[in-house]
């Protein structure tokens, strides 16, 4: 298992001409997994059939919604926690804002188990994985 990166050179932001140039490293994404492919996989890591795990999948999506709708926390244990929060749509102003200015969103923090396990993944540097100037080492 490992997480392969590439490095990217940038620049400062809002600062004509970059600015001081840093590097930053970004995740190379080996592949997306569709949910039919990870159905898959937890039919097989658990051996429940297709219908319970959709089910099982509907029924986890449904109840944190509803208690988010609610206002409420949602504390999953190894998955992490999910909780409600809002943002502006255009400016706030003092007793005109309301709901139209305002749109729900959620937020998730992952659980303290997934962020340790994480962790063991290995961090691996991709092929080529650099062209930026010669400040840093490129090409």
């Amino acid at each position: 298992m490992a997480v392969f990166y590439k490095l990217i050179e940038k620049g400062e932001p809002g600062v004509s001409g970059g600015g001081k140039r840093y590097l930053s490293a970004s995740v190379v994404v080996n592949q997306t997994i569709t949910p039919r492919q990870f159905e898959e996989l937890v039919m097989k890591k658990t051996g429940l059939t297709k219908p319970n795990l959709v089910r099982s999948l509907y029924i986890l999506k449904q109840l944190i919604c509803e208690q988010l709708q609610e206002g409420n926390i949602v504390q999953t244990g190894v998955l992490g926690t999910f909780y409600p929060a809002i943002k502006r749509n255009g400016k706030l102003v003092p007793n005109k804002t309301n709901s139209n200015n305002l749109e729900p969103y959620i937020n998730y923090r992952r659980s303290k188990e997934m962020k340790e396990e994480m962790a063991k993944a290995d961090v691996k540097r991709v092929e080529g994985g650099w062209s930026g100037s010669t400040e840093f080492g490129g090409r």
